[in-house]
């Protein structure tokens, strides 16, 4: 490690947790290591105070700070033992404690495994009653200085911890702020201190205690926030709360014990950490560029960039083609033609079964109660996707290098990474697409076209009532613009074009259901029922391994998140940036022309088939809802699976390539060229869809395809012996 240079303060190890553990009362108490008394902590006389269970509960002050216990690496094999410390919540599903906490360098541990996370909690005896709910830790990110230093540099000791499902309830969670570099405040600790014992348990109850505290980080020997409050080891990451006009923010992490004062590690300034990037880099953890401690290091992303592993699945669905439909129809697959339409319907599929998941998700119960998918809410779902294809296949026409392209691809790698998870679920929905997919691509063999004019045609959109009904300002914006902006004619879908301005108002007002909170609790019980199942009738080695379908889905959420963010970036600005065309020369058509253009070219063919879709997701989303109803969240400590939640840590390889010098084209040399035409085509060996084949080979008649869809059913001290960490107990 000494060969390392030190690692700037932007950089941060990530680390997954192993398996969850059981969330049953401790089988005994033990404090492992009794050799330090902790008086080096507290102060006499002694000010903390129990906290009313009161503030604990639903709605309460203290909601929000959580029992933590936990497991490393390398601990005693043979002791079941479990640190504890605290946490405290800024996220429904993250929270911030120690680094020690986290990675334990004192005992040469090292790494947390398992991490519990309980709220409410007071005692082994709350275990199980309402108020108390249990989650399990599920990624650790914290400091690259922690971990290089091996725990010396106290200023780097925090950590942060995603959790597998999101807390309910009014949680108050937390805000945080830059910890002030000097001044006097009313400052205090909350957490779950080791030498108060209930029943014999140490760290069962929650403490608090205020102060009024003069400070200065600078001028603190280690550059920490000081203050003289009585801590103990079970306390390490309590937040250190500042009560102003009895408004409380967090202000730092407590850590450290000893001496004449205990501090915390401070949030942002000159000593303080990121919190917003570390944050951050749970869905953008930029390039890996080392391994500390048998954990890897990553540098935050470029500002402004994409990180490489969303980039390279953002090519992969812009290069993927699909067979093109012959008069034979010899092709063994039903997915033909362009793959805009196809991932259109796909994302209608998404659609349906999130409305599903939705309509289905009893708040009261926390359960899923199997219900079709609702028709009205359902108004809206074509037209959306529609939209969500034309503004991916828009997105890759922009030059990535621009500042502006950068912009919007940052917005979509959020959102791609939020809706990520449902891939998990979205190949169970291939036989939902077979038959409308043929059948779109039959319509498009064979419907007569007339021979092109040549002659250029733009007229302005009829008059659109109601555009006072969006409530987002950036929504409406943006519809208002593509709407009232004149729009060129598609040769061959003139009867779509009176209908183009409620086709895009509609399509921006439907809301897609798949970031609702119902419809990811839904899809969390879908993947834990999908990865946890044996083989079931929807299984098969042609779903599991058909890279057309997985392409697709994620061709379809690429183009939610792609929607979502042009909408954020505001229609003057997207008709500023230049378009290329396949050969990497600027292009004649700005972006609206271009949006506009690809809605009326898919427009007609998706939303006539989307009824056919929607008809085939119900039997199939109505098996995969029943399949999930055998576990019921009815007892708040009852484990289910995680909802949508940050992506896995992908590895980067570098950054974007700077933009061309040259104002009119981009490189022809470039790797990333955005679109499909440009680029290398990517067409998958086509496995053959048993159930659309006879024996023969031949394409079974749409009709029976599509009937055959619908049929298918102690405490221990750190090397300077200040650390106010690790005190265990037995479980």
């Amino acid at each position: 490690m000494a060969s390392l240079s030190p690692l700037p303060k932007t950089h941060v190890g990530v680390w997954s947790l192993g398996a969850s553990a059981p969330d049953g009362p401790p089988e005994s108490i033990l404090e492992l290591d009794s050799a330090g008394s902790g008086s080096e902590s507290t102060f006499s006389p002694d000010l903390r105070l129990k906290v009313d269970p009161v503030h604990f509960q639903d709605g309460g002050k203290y909601r929000s700070i959580i029992k933590l216990m936990i497991q490393y690496k390398n601990q005693d094999a043979d002791t079941r033992a479990f640190a504890i410390g605290t946490g405290w919540l800024i996220a429904d599903d993250l929270l911030v404690t120690a680094g020690h906490c986290a990675y334990d360098w004192g005992n040469s541990m090292g790494p947390a495994v398992t991490v519990k996370a309980y709220m409410g909690y007071s005692g082994k005896a709350s275990i199980g009653k309402d108020s108390v709910q249990f989650r399990m830790g599920k990624k650790i990110i914290t400091t690259a200085g922690w971990l290089q230093s091996e725990g010396r540099d106290r200023t780097s000791d925090v950590s942060f911890i995603q959790l597998d499902r999101p807390f309910k309830g009014k949680l108050n969670k937390f805000s945080f702020e830059d910890t002030p570099a000097q001044g006097t405040a009313n400052l205090g600790v909350v957490g779950y201190p080791g030498d108060k014992l209930r029943d014999g348990e140490h760290g069962a109850e929650m403490f608090e205690q205020f102060a009024n505290v003069n400070y200065d980080v600078e001028k603190s020997k280690r550059h920490m926030l000081e203050y003289k409050i009585s801590t103990f080891g079970g306390q390490s990451g309590s937040p250190v709360l500042r009560v102003t006009d009895g408004r409380m923010v967090s202000i730092g992490a407590h850590v450290y014990g000893g001496g004449i004062l205990n501090s915390a590690s401070t949030i942002a300034g000159a000593f303080g950490n990121d919190y917003k990037s570390m944050v951050a880099a749970f869905t953008r953890p930029g390039m890996k560029v080392a391994t500390i401690g048998e954990v890897d290091v990553f540098s935050p992303p470029a500002a402004g960039e994409p990180t490489e592993g969303f980039f390279d699945i953002f090519q992969d669905v812009a290069k993927f083609v699909l067979p093109v439909a012959s008069a034979a129809l010899s092709v063994a697959t039903p997915f033909l033609g362009p793959i805009g339409p196809v991932a259109a319907i796909g994302s209608v599929a998404l659609g349906a079964l999130g409305n599903m998941c939705e309509s289905s998700f009893d708040e009261s119960t926390e359960s899923l109660i199997p219900a079709v998918a609702n028709s009205r809410e359902l108004d809206g779902c074509a037209q959306r996707a529609v939209l969500c294809e034309a503004a991916l296949q828009t997105v890759q026409k922009l030059d990535p290098a621009s500042a502006g392209a950068s912009e919007i691809l940052c917005h979509m790698e959020a959102t791609y990474h939020a809706l990520e998870p449902t891939l998990k679920v979205a190949p169970k929905l291939r036989d939902a697409l077979m038959g409308p997919a043929l059948r779109m691509a039959i319509d498009d063999l064979t419907r007569p076209r007339a021979p092109e004019s040549g002659i250029e045609i733009r007229k302005q959109l009829p008059n659109v009532n109601d555009m006072e009904s969006f409530t987002d300002i950036n929504t409406k914006s943006l519809a208002e613009a593509l709407i009232s902006s004149p729009s060129l004619v598609v040769h061959g879908e003139e009867g779509l074009f009176d209908a183009l301005g409620p086709l895009i108002k509609k399509g921006f007002k439907f809301a897609t259901p798949l970031l609702k909170e119902g419809a990811k609790f839904g899809f969390g019980k879908l993947m834990e029922a999908v990865s946890g199942s044996a083989e079931s009738a929807f299984d098969s080695d042609l779903v599991k391994n058909d890279v057309v379908v997985d392409t697709l889905f994620k061709r379809a959420i690429m183009g939610e998140a792609a929607l979502q963010a042009i909408t954020k970036f505001g229609p003057s600005k997207l008709e500023a940036l230049p378009l290329y065309d396949e050969n990497d020369q600027l292009a004649a058509e700005g972006f609206f022309d271009s949006f506009k253009t690809i809605v009326q070219d898919i427009g007609r063919k998706v939303i006539a088939t989307a009824p056919a879709v929607i008809k085939a997701v119900t039997p199939i989303a109505l098996n995969l809802l029943s399949g999930t109803t055998s576990v019921q969240q009815g007892d708040s400590n009852q484990r289910v699976a995680s909802p949508p939640a940050p992506a896995a840590i992908r590895q980067g390889r570098g950054s974007l390539a700077p933009p061309s010098s040259h104002p009119q084209t981009r490189s022809p040399s470039r790797a990333r060229k955005l679109n499909g035409k440009a680029a290398e085509s990517m067409v998958p060996p086509m496995p053959v869809p048993v159930s659309a084949l006879s024996t023969r080979g031949d394409i079974v008649p749409v009709e029976q395809l599509v009937s055959r869809n619908l049929s298918r059913p102690s405490r221990r001290k750190s090397t300077d012996s200040n650390e106010d960490g690790l005190f265990f107990v037995n479980f």
